[in-house]
């Protein structure tokens, strides 16, 4: 069980930090949506739109850009919120106690620790996949739609959701356990071990999951 008045030292540090990136998400989207408010073709483009097809383009992009701003201020007060009051903390405690009370905990730390910070990805990613879906109905079957750009079937776009759902599950359940091994024998060196480590995972996953696992998939 995690008390969360042991995480409100850290607490703060990682509000500043979340608030940091986000706020300058929002900059960056906030200064590409002015640009598609422009209506003049840029000297250099003049020769390959007209002005019929350019204000299009420009129409199109800012409603896009200006939902996904939408969601990003969402995202941002969601994850505030359920950090600052502790939710994700009174679900790894709900959890812990889950795996107790169903016999689901082991005789040895490592394969505690891997269950229950399975079970809890496995929450995080439905809980983000039941705010998230919406938005990507919204934007598929609304603005693609709206624009003639929409060419996902509602069966389609399910399946591709479970899709994405299962495999996500089978990544994590690579992941976690390789993280926590990790911890669990690095020791003193478990920071820039595991820091080399996920960096590697990361340029793997990048490489290996668009070319090799998603086209089996989709």
């Amino acid at each position: 069980m995690v008390n969360p008045a042991s995480l409100e030292p850290y607490l703060l540090y990682f509000v500043v930090a979340l608030s940091t990136v986000r706020i300058l998400q929002f900059v960056i989207n906030w200064r590409q949506l002015m640009k598609y408010k422009e209506t003049a073709i840029d000297p250099n483009l003049a020769g390959i739109f007209d002005q019929t097809e350019f204000e299009s383009s420009q129409k199109y992009q800012y409603e896009k850009h200006s939902f996904k701003i939408v969601h990003s201020v969402f995202d941002f007060v969601f994850d505030l919120c359920f950090w600052m009051l502790f939710i994700w903390v009174w679900v790894w405690n709900r959890i812990d106690g889950f795996t107790s009370t169903f016999a689901l905990c082991a005789d040895t730390p490592y394969i505690n620790d891997m269950i229950q910070a399975y079970l809890f990805a496995v929450t995080l990613i439905m809980v983000s996949m039941a705010v998230n879906v919406p938005f990507t109905i919204y934007d598929t079957f609304v603005i693609e739609e709206k624009y003639g750009f929409n060419k996902t079937t509602r069966g389609t776009f399910l399946k591709d959701q479970v899709k994405t759902f299962v495999l996500t599950l089978i990544l994590y359940a690579i992941l976690i356990p390789t993280l926590l091994y990790i911890i669990e024998k690095s020791g003193s060196a478990m920071i820039p071990t595991l820091a080399g480590v996920c960096i590697f995972g990361v340029i793997l996953i990048n490489v290996l999951v668009p070319t090799c696992i998603l086209p089996i998939f989709f």
